[in-house]
């Protein structure tokens, strides 16, 4: 298969709206599911993508493209880089119980290059595609002068886990999820660090 990563541009959102969806395993559910009668979650998350000075712009994204199709995304960034994100208007506070997890996660990622998300549409999974972009991530931090990155992960995501272990991620934190029925995973979250 023979794809090219390349940075995210304004014509990718819709698409890495749909990866954000893929790669939360619920979590972004839970906090927008309803929220703007008539939308899905991922055209209430486009406008994230937007968002000036924040960690959540497009430009904190790349992707595998196909023959001119996108296929998979990346987002990350450096980690600290998040402490003056604004928050999404649109959400209530109490949604965000369901990241009350992370708090104790984020403890141990300073100072790493921090992935959001990594996802392939499933028809395109078992190419190398995720793997590809974990890679970037990777250069990515290496770039940035950074020694380390940092991801969440749910432990009983058995693929994603065997794919970060490829790459050197060790378990650095764990906090139970969060549960919810649009939750995909039950038991912990991890944060898992690897060295550049």
């Amino acid at each position: 298969m023979d794809y090219r990563i390349r940075p995210a541009e304004p014509r990718d959102v819709a698409d890495l709206a749909r990866f954000q969806v893929l790669g939360s395993d619920g979590i972004i559910e839970v906090i927008y599911h309803g929220l703007i009668p008539g939308q899905s979650v991922a055209e209430m998350l486009e406008r994230r993508f937007f968002f000036q000075n924040s960690t959540k712009s497009y430009r904190n994204c790349w992707v595998a493209e196909l023959d001119g199709r996108v296929i998979g995304g990346l987002h990350a960034h450096p980690f600290d880089a998040m402490t003056g994100d604004p928050s999404d208007p649109i959400v209530p506070e109490e949604r965000y119980a369901v990241v009350e997890p992370f708090d104790v996660l984020d403890r141990v990622g300073a100072g790493t290059y921090h992935v959001n998300v990594v996802a392939v549409f499933p028809e395109f999974r078992g190419h190398g595609v995720g793997a590809a972009l974990t890679e970037q991530a990777l250069q990515n931090a290496r770039d940035l002068g950074l020694g380390k990155v940092s991801l969440v992960c749910f432990e009983e995501n058995k693929p994603a886990m065997m794919l970060y272990a490829r790459y050197g991620f060790k378990e650095a934190a764990r906090a139970p999820a969060a549960k919810h029925p649009l939750i995909h995973h039950g038991g912990d979250l991890l944060m898992l660090v690897a060295p550049v």
